[in-house]
């Protein structure tokens, strides 16, 4: 990575695994000795797919968040910090469930029902009436 101030090259001073799937580095210039903290993440629907019966559909964060968000709207807690929460722990088990970057939609659906039935059943059966199936 290049510095920030003066657009030479960096090195890592410190490297630390943050929440899922982010990395949060420390660096330092060789040159203008000037320190700056990177945090790295995952651009997932770049390399995760989705597969249909018809064709393969990319991963959107951005959507997976906007669908928990919605069946989360319920609740009078914060509801971006718990989606964030929720989205970052749905993405973490759909790495582990991954076949050559890619999962089935059925399977796809049942990780995230699954994890917002553990949080909150009516969050669930949200899910479950608005998203799945479709």
């Amino acid at each position: 990575m290049v510095c920030i101030y003066c657009k030479n090259n960096t090195f890592v001073t410190n490297s630390r695994n943050k929440n899922n799937n982010q990395v949060w580095r420390r660096r330092k210039c060789l040159t203008c000795k000037a320190c700056f903290t990177s945090i790295e993440e995952v651009l997932y629907n770049k390399y995760i797919l989705i597969s249909t019966p018809k064709k393969l559909i990319e991963l959107s964060k951005e959507q997976l968040f906007l669908d928990i968000y919605s069946s989360i709207g319920h609740l009078n807690r914060d509801k971006v910090v718990i989606a964030t929460y929720l989205t970052d722990i749905v993405l973490s088990k759909i790495n582990k469930a991954l076949d050559n970057g890619q999962i089935d939609l059925r399977r796809y659906q049942e990780i995230i029902f699954k994890t917002l039935k553990r949080f909150n059943n009516i969050a669930s059966v949200h899910y479950k009436a608005y998203f799945m199936n479709q």
